[in-house]
């Protein structure tokens, strides 16, 4: 914290104060916090033990609803007993339709009837209403079937409030698991379309048979009722609250009405946590009588600011709930922790009113002299070095401090100015040497640069010209190798070709002969050919024949049938008038029946030679179609071979042109082969020529890498000195502007006599510090050379009313209006000025060599003015 603009007597007053309250905010700050642990501490204990004292109570509400079923179950159990026992009449059955209360699925069985004494079971409603008469629930008497327990009579109600009659617990079911053990099943249980406290018990024949299963249950709808009432009725803090959610995610009881029903997994914190997932997760591994907890930010809705909140949760297993008692922790300190707070401020505002009235008496006493001397001390700050403080104060160190700026300080910062005064002089005519210098080396420098621009083009120039010319010769030295290379192959190739134009030839000769002995030989496959198809057309013609002769013995088989069928008629006939005969006919009556089994036997012959017959009668037909085809594959081959001989006639006719072709040819390759060795001759004397015009171009290039690297190292050096160059005007103008600045600074002082500066020391510096002013436009000129600014001819052409034109005609020629040195300052300075002028207009003109001509003039006028100022002040 800065303590500029305050006063001393504030000063002391705030940090007493500050001294003063800080330890007491400290310790009200451990205070407040160890008090808000305190009540937070507190606050969680109430929940912790409201919570548990919740679950204890609804595990109270559920044993006495088990309890009551559990009485309930006795009085069922005495109420069906009184009837007689139970038993099944298994020589009458009842048809029922069997409903999954699950799935849903239905089907129609057949069951013996359950009796109770002498009453049905099934459909009789007496027992199971007089049960609920007396207990107030519900009751039910089940009979085993292979896929559950069938309800045969309840008094149990259907979503139409009709009785549930037919519906049956599936064999999954916990229930129907724990009562075929021949245990009494004692819990909650689904019933139909809800859920119940329930109690069923395993009913036993006279053989002690399992065969049915007594019910009684109370609807626990109501008691949860109660126990939410209750929870929404409790308070916890300011806004703390109870919720209920199920073991599977879904709010049984909410805060928000319109929650209730609705699963809370997907809900998330401010952070995007699934919070109530992990806190049911967390939850279901409880014990009874164990409890967690989770924090977590919290944002109601929209637009209201986040708040942490605790939720603290207990699991109760036999209704699978997740018990939450939920409030934010600021609720957690409530008024407690407020009157603490109020308490801490009181002692803090009455202490530090205290440490306000201890700190205005040490204010006071500290800051009367402190005011005196601080007023002293501003007058030397304000430039009067001539002034003595001389403190008058009874304390001790203030009046030590007066005596010692009195006696020691202010004698000698008034030596120092003048020793600061009489070097800043000399610096400055050093800063004008150095930078006239610099300026000189610039131009060299520039000049010689721009020649060895110009020398490096020129040599990169030749390097690109010797580059194109070993390039050309390179090529043409590949070239050469490439031609002769060919002509090489050529030869090799043209060798070949007539060894293999010769064997060619002789192929074909060889071709020829075998063609015509080739065309000899298949003139008699001709011949071959046309007897194999006549031979085809006769077995085709016999095949149509022997196709006639089947179709008349098919024929013959169609009347032999008919003389077996009407064989076997006169057989039947002729074994009915034997048995109409008797005893006289039965030696005709055998004849008859061997004659009936003749003629059916002749008939069952005359199928199989039938089938047999169509049989051949279609292997015919394929022989004839395929006789056909061969008939007409032999004439198609006739045409071929026909074709064959007068394609071997003309091979025959063509290798004899063509032999006659291959010995032109030849003649031709003969002639070919001594032009192909004439140029390879000459070009091995060509190449011979390359490789040493070759070798002459690389030593060039050679020699002018060499020349390349040294003028970059010259350019590299000048590019040195010019950065040198520049680095000296830079640290000469930083000393000359620093100089200025120390001269203003030092002006500022009123000095005591005996430490005055003189005269001549005051102008050597004020003529330095406008020389240097002008040495700014020699950098400017080289600058607009540069094409880096822009001249303003018109400012630069009022010599007059520059710093130095306004002292040469004003004060320095009352000063020196009659010596020669001045006289000749004041045409240099004129023609300086000049100079800019005239550059400034050659280089909107563009014309460089007066624009150079001009730079020139420039800096011969500031080294002229220079040397006058010497001699005219003899420095």
């Amino acid at each position: 914290m800065s303590l500029k603009g305050f006063s001393l007597k504030i000063i002391i007053l705030v940090m007493s104060v500050f001294l003063v309250a800080v330890p007491i905010i400290i310790f009200g700050v451990i205070e407040f916090n160890v008090a808000a642990d305190r009540a937070s501490s507190d606050a969680q204990d109430f929940i912790k033990n409201d919570i548990l004292a919740t679950q204890r109570n609804v595990q109270v509400v559920f044993d006495s609803v088990q309890t009551k079923v559990e009485s309930d179950l006795i009085l069922a159990e005495l109420a069906l007993h009184s009837s007689g026992s139970v038993y099944l009449d298994t020589e009458n059955t009842i048809e029922m339709e069997a409903v999954n209360q699950i799935s849903k699925e239905s089907s129609q069985i057949l069951l013996p009837v359950m009796m109770v004494g002498e009453n049905t079971l099934a459909y009789n409603y007496t027992i199971v209403d007089e049960i609920q008469n007396h207990v107030g629930g519900t009751a039910t008497i089940f009979q085993v079937i292979p896929e559950g327990l069938l309800r045969i009579s309840t008094n149990v109600l259907k979503e139409d409030f009709s009785r549930a009659v037919g519906t049956y617990i599936p064999k999954a079911s916990p229930v129907y698991t724990t009562v075929m053990k021949g245990e009494t099943f004692y819990g909650r249980a689904y019933v139909v379309n809800a859920w119940y406290i329930t109690a069923y018990k395993p009913l036993y024949d006279f053989d002690g048979n399992l065969i049915g299963v007594l019910y009684v249950g109370v609807k626990e709808a109501p008691y949860k009722q109660r126990v939410f009432t209750g929870l929404s009725k409790k308070s916890l803090g300011n806004s703390g609250y109870y919720e209920v959610i199920d073991g599977i995610g879904y709010y049984e009881m909410s805060l928000k009405k319109e929650m209730s029903g609705k699963n809370v997994f997907d809900i998330e914190d401010v952070d995007g946590n699934n919070i109530m997932r992990r806190l049911v997760d967390s939850a279901v591994k409880l014990k009874y009588g164990e409890l967690g907890s989770v924090s977590y930010n919290w944002r109601e809705s929209a637009g209201i600011k986040i708040r942490e909140k605790t939720s603290t949760f207990v699991y109760f297993e036999p209704w699978n709930w997740v018990i939450t008692a939920n409030i934010y922790n600021d609720d957690l300190v409530g008024e407690r922790v407020s009157e603490d707070l109020l308490r801490i401020i009181l002692i803090i505002a009455v202490f530090s009113v205290i440490g306000i009235i201890i700190a205005i008496f040490i204010a006071r006493a500290i800051s009367g002299p402190l005011i005196y001397t601080q007023q002293a001390v501003e007058g030397i700050s304000g430039g009067n070095l001539t002034r003595l403080i001389k403190i008058k104060t009874g304390v001790k160190e203030i009046k030590l401090l007066g005596d010692s700026i009195d006696t020691e300080l202010i004698p000698k910062i008034s030596g120092i100015i003048k020793e600061i005064l009489n070097s800043v002089a000399v610096s400055s005519n050093i800063s004008s040497i150095m930078q006239n210098y610099s300026l000189d080396a610039g131009d060299v420098s520039r000049r010689l640069n721009d020649e060895v621009v110009k020398i490096n083009s020129d040599m990169g120039s030749l390097d690109g010209q010797i580059s194109e010319v070993s390039s050309a010769v390179t090529e043409i030295l590949a070239t050469i190798e490439n031609l002769v290379s060919h002509i090489a192959g050529q030869s090799s190739a043209v060798s070949q070709t007539s060894a293999a134009i010769e064997e060619m030839t002789a192929s074909i000769n060889s071709i020829a002969k075998i063609a015509a002995e080739k065309s000899e030989a298949t003139r008699g496959l001709i011949s071959t050919v046309e007897a194999g198809k006549n031979k085809v057309t006769v077995s085709n013609t016999q095949i149509k024949d022997i196709s006639e002769d089947v179709d008349n013995m098919m024929d013959i088989i169609g009347v032999i049938n008919s003389i077996a069928a009407q064989t076997n008629l006169l057989a039947m006939n002729a074994a009915i008038e034997a048995a109409h005969a008797g005893k006289y006919g039965m030696g005709f009556a055998v004849v008859a029946d061997e004659i009936r089994k003749l003629a059916e036997s002749s008939a069952t012959n005359a199928k199989v030679i039938s089938t047999s017959l169509k049989n051949v009668e279609g292997k015919m037909g394929l022989v004839f179609n395929a006789g056909e085809e061969s008939e007409k594959a032999f004439i198609n081959v006739s045409d071929e071979v026909t074709n064959f001989v007068n394609a071997f006639t003309e091979i025959t006719n063509s290798t004899t042109e063509v032999s006659e072709g291959n010995r032109e040819i030849l003649n031709a390759i003969d002639s070919l082969m001594q032009i192909s060795q004439e140029i390879s001759d000459g070009s091995s004397e060509i190449k011979l020529s390359s490789v040493d015009i070759n070798n002459s171009v690389n030593t060039i290039k050679e020699a002018s890498g060499r020349v390349s690297g040294e003028i970059g190292n010259i350019k590299s050096g000048l590019d040195a000195i010019s950065v040198a160059q520049q680095d000296i005007i830079k640290t000469v103008d930083w000393n000359s502007e620093n100089l200025n600045k120390i001269e203003k600074l030092v002006n500022f002082f009123d000095l005591m006599k005996e430490t005055e500066v003189s005269e001549e020391s005051k102008l050597n510096f004020f003529i330095t510090d406008i020389l240097v002013h002008h040495q700014k436009w020699l950098r400017d000129a080289s600058k607009a050379i540069d094409g880096d600014l822009k001249l303003d001819s018109d400012r630069v052409s009022d010599y007059e009313g520059c710093r130095l034109g306004i002292w040469l005609y004003g004060e320095g020629t009352a000063l020196f209006g009659e010596n020669e040195q001045f006289k000749m300052i004041l045409e240099n300075h004129k023609n300086f000025h000049m100079a800019v002028v005239d550059m400034a207009g050659n280089l909107e003109k563009g014309d460089m060599p007066e624009v150079f001509i001009n730079y020139g003039q420039i800096r011969s006028n500031y080294s002229k003015i220079v040397s006058s100022f010497r001699e005219l002040l003899n420095v």
